[in-house]
């Protein structure tokens, strides 16, 4: 049911790991849909501090997606400030929350 929702193509950007001299390989990017939903809220991110999110995506579940990869959406890189798992019956999906 989730899939209904996903109408707005956005990409993750996935940061690489450091290498042993401490340089980070070039980033890989995964096209994939989402649903936009831009309005201001106050969350609380990793540190747990409070900070505004501008707006969020709606996306199907991914484990391997972190607070160091960012979001895509046109041709702006945003932040990811918090990961929310949401679940119902059957359906995992994540809401992004981005600065």
């Amino acid at each position: 049911m989730i899939g209904a929702y996903l109408t707005d193509p956005v990409a993750i950007v996935k940061a690489g790991v450091p290498d042993t001299f401490n340089e980070r390989p070039d980033p890989v990017v995964t096209p994939t849909m989402g649903y936009i939903e831009w309005k201001s809220k106050l969350i609380r991110n990793v540190k747990g501090e409070e900070v505004v999110s501008s707006g969020s995506v709606l996306m199907r579940f991914d484990a391997t997606l972190s607070h160091a990869d960012k979001i895509r959406i046109g041709d702006v890189d945003y932040s990811i400030l918090r990961i929310q798992v949401l679940k119902d019956f059957q359906n995992v999906g994540m809401m992004v929350f981005l600065q």
